[in-house]
């Protein structure tokens, strides 16, 4: 049976070098693809990103928890 591991501390590795790299520019995150996994959103948030996007209300909804 396939696995997908997802390591939570690159992506926010990868978030705030992103972040560093852009120089003061803001980055938003569309969480479209990971499906509303608080998880993988929350890494992003603390990786630096304070705006998620999202195409389906009921995620947006759950991300109300993060800052």
């Amino acid at each position: 049976m396939p696995v997908l591991s997802i390591d939570l501390q690159k992506i926010k590795r990868n978030t705030s070098n992103i972040i560093r790299r852009l120089g003061g520019i803001e980055l938003v995150a569309v969480t479209k693809a990971i499906a509303g996994d608080k998880k993988i959103a929350l890494a992003m948030v603390e990786g630096g990103v304070t705006i998620l996007l999202d195409s389906r209300l009921s995620n947006l909804k759950a991300y109300k928890i993060y800052p």
